[in-house]
């Protein structure tokens, strides 16, 4: 019928200006390329439907006979290559996959590396406190920051480990922008003190071994004593102080009571009595209270917990039961 294409005009290839015209709408297409429909030279049965070109789209009233091995769409190259690709990328994925179950060595705690390989994370940006449990001593200090004034990424030093003297107070009163120090197992005396009040950035001084153990406390014997605790009253921002040492008294608290910017304070063997209890309470910022080895009275106590009911208090390393905040405080 005229529906219909011949079988053998599947495989006849229209003359070049007939192509042309039929490309220009010039002359009727009744035939396909050859190339987009796969031929079958087979004899056929009757009409199965309409032809669907990949390229040409839908051909409105043309029709062919087809058998029962020809195909009825068709798969072009293009999606055999999509498929060559989607195959090269789960191959790649499968590796990446194999390479994320190798185990990864986490990073060494900062704690466990020396203190000049911290110093040099430092210096690369990576770093802006320095903690160290190995043994340092004041000639590491002056060896590592030969010019103290340019290290001004650091802000927290806490040396746990050795024996850091008043020598090495003067390189550390040099760091232009420390905030926290803790110098663990290190007798720090007057001398050492008064270089660290130079260090005007400081807001967190922990010295739990200062002093000597003479007992004298005076300061020609290398100890810590009232007058060189003294200096510490020009730091401007002085928030947290921890002291531990023999050579101070129940008349320290009349020193430390100067320090109005302290937040947080922890005497350690300083024998503070009821009035020096008083006096330590007075500080108008005060938020934090440990007394370890005072010579504070029941009585004493009970005036503290009446009288200043907002403050955290630690005795002799223990929570105070009588304590409203004894749940909402943090260590250093």
């Amino acid at each position: 019928g005229a529906n219909f294409v011949p079988k053998r005009l599947l495989s006849y290839r229209a003359p070049q200006k007939m192509r042309k015209k039929m490309a220009l709408g010039l002359a009727p297409r009744t035939t396909l390329p050859i190339h987009d429909f796969p031929v079958d030279s087979k004899p056929v049965g009757k009409p199965a439907g309409k032809v669907l070109s990949p390229h040409s789209g839908p051909m409105r009233g043309t029709k062919v006979e087809q058998s029962a091995t020809t195909p009825t769409s068709y798969q072009p190259r293009r999606a055999v290559g999509e498929s060559l690709l989607l195959l090269v990328l789960l191959a790649c994925l499968g590796c990446g996959q194999a390479d994320s179950t190798k185990p990864v060595e986490p990073p060494p705690e900062i704690a466990e590396l020396s203190f000049a390989e911290q110093v040099a994370l430092g210096r690369a940006g990576d770093r802006k406190r320095i903690e160290c449990d190995l043994p340092v001593t004041a000639s590491h200090l002056t060896e590592v920051f030969e010019k103290p004034e340019q290290e001004t990424w650091l802000r927290d030093l806490i040396l746990d480990g050795g024996t850091v003297g008043d020598e090495a107070c003067e390189v550390i009163a040099q760091l232009p922008a420390l905030r926290h120090l803790r110098l663990r197992q290190s007798p720090i005396t007057d001398v050492g003190l008064a270089k660290l009040a130079e260090c005007e950035s400081l807001q967190i001084l922990n010295l739990p071994h200062a002093g000597s153990s003479s007992g004298t406390g005076t300061a020609s014997d290398g100890s810590l004593t009232n007058e060189g605790l003294a200096v510490l009253a020009t730091l401007p921002d002085l928030r947290l102080l921890r002291l531990g040492g023999g050579d101070l008294d129940a008349e320290s608290a009349d020193v430390i009571a100067e320090l109005k910017s302290l937040r947080q304070l922890h005497l350690i063997g300083v024998p503070i009595d009821d009035r020096g209890l008083r006096k330590l309470a007075s500080l108008p910022k005060l938020q934090s209270l440990y007394l370890d080895d005072a010579a504070v009275t029941e009585s004493g106590w009970d005036w503290l917990f009446a009288e200043h009911p907002q403050l955290h208090v630690h005795v002799n390393h223990q929570h105070v039961d009588r304590d409203p905040n004894h749940a909402d405080h943090s260590h250093d």
